[in-house]
């Protein structure tokens, strides 16, 4: 449900996937990843698009792929 705002797929979760997947992460270490408290953005990665700072998160899963 958290994936879901306003009727649509939260803006930023579908780029986000994708830029993960390419990284060589799964299906479960994404969503693992997007649901677990981070300290540096703070909060939750998931919490963080729906606030639309999708950017920080963005950045975030850049470095962790790469």
């Amino acid at each position: 449900a958290e994936l879901i705002m306003d009727g649509e797929i939260v803006k930023g979760v579908a780029g986000l996937v994708t830029l993960l997947h390419d990284g060589g992460y799964d299906d479960h270490q994404i969503l693992t990843w997007m649901f677990t408290s981070d300290d540096s953005l703070p909060g939750r990665p998931i919490d963080a698009l729906r606030e639309n700072r999708g950017a920080e998160v963005k950045r975030r899963a850049q470095a962790m792929a790469f």
